[in-house]
């Protein structure tokens, strides 16, 4: 199961993205939060919330090291 992180998964393109990988069942989803409510609102939707922002890429960066992501 690859592993896949989306930066804009709370906007409109992103989220149909993420759904639509979930939706394979073939990857695991992890989706950029810049707010908690946001990050609230992935996690209810089954995508691993990465709360930080784009233009703070250390949160994001960590978990690409860690998690070992293959697709950003």
């Amino acid at each position: 199961m690859s592993k896949v992180l989306i930066i804009g998964a709370t906007g409109y393109i992103g989220r149909a993205l993420a759904l639509a990988l979930l939706r394979t069942g073939n990857h695991t989803v992890y989706g950029l939060a810049r707010t908690p409510r946001k990050a609230a609102d992935l996690a209810s939707l089954e995508i691993i919330p990465v709360l930080g922002s784009v233009a703070d890429p250390a949160a994001y960066l960590a978990l690409i090291a860690t998690a070992h992501i293959d697709t950003v």
